[in-house]
């Protein structure tokens, strides 16, 4: 079984089928999370009854998430997995924006052009908020979902995003032009 205490671990979510045939797995999530590549996991019915494992990736999409973990390499594999929860430890979870590990990575467009720099994530009703911040434009946000968020790369700490025609430039500061007064 595992070395931690069951308070201290928490459930994030339940697998709930294969995703394709290399062992990647579906996760219907309780709350959104995003879990590093290495950060540890431990897989089964309950806190008390799980073994431990480790992410080799993990791709957020509004409440559901495509989990790869060590090991698991066969789409059988992934299939006994099916209906075990996912737990991790408390300080392994990142909501909050200050401990987010994404904190200083780059978010690019497709063709590389940097956008800015993550600042942190905020939570959001429907789904996590990236914060981005633009050198003399502030800051901004975009939905951490991957209809926006294309793909995460941790070798080269790289958010590439895929942002719909005129997104940026939308976000530019207004500029307020002085009223004429009326006489």
């Amino acid at each position: 079984m595992h070395s931690l205490e069951p308070p201290q671990l928490r459930w994030i979510g339940t697998i709930v089928r294969p995703h394709g045939l290399d062992g990647s797995l579906h996760v219907e999530l309780a709350q959104s999370v995003f879990l590093a590549e290495g950060t540890p996991v431990w897989i089964g019915f309950s806190a008390r009854f799980c073994n431990r494992s480790q992410i080799e990736s993990f791709t957020l999409s509004g409440s559901r998430a495509i989990l790869r973990l060590a090991g698991i390499t066969t789409r059988q594999q992934a299939e006994t997995l099916r209906e075990h929860g996912v737990f991790i430890a408390d300080s392994s979870l990142q909501i909050s924006r200050k401990s987010s590990e994404l904190v200083g990575w780059t978010a690019v467009l497709p063709d590389g052009t940097a956008v800015g720099t993550v600042v942190g994530i905020e939570e959001n009703p429907a789904h996590p908020l990236l914060c981005i911040a633009r050198p003399q434009w502030g800051e901004f946000r975009v939905p951490f979902v991957d209809v926006f968020v294309q793909h995460v790369e941790s070798s080269t700490r790289t958010i590439v995003l895929s942002l719909p025609e005129g997104f940026l430039e939308a976000q530019l500061p207004t500029t307020t032009l002085p009223r004429k007064r009326k006489r």
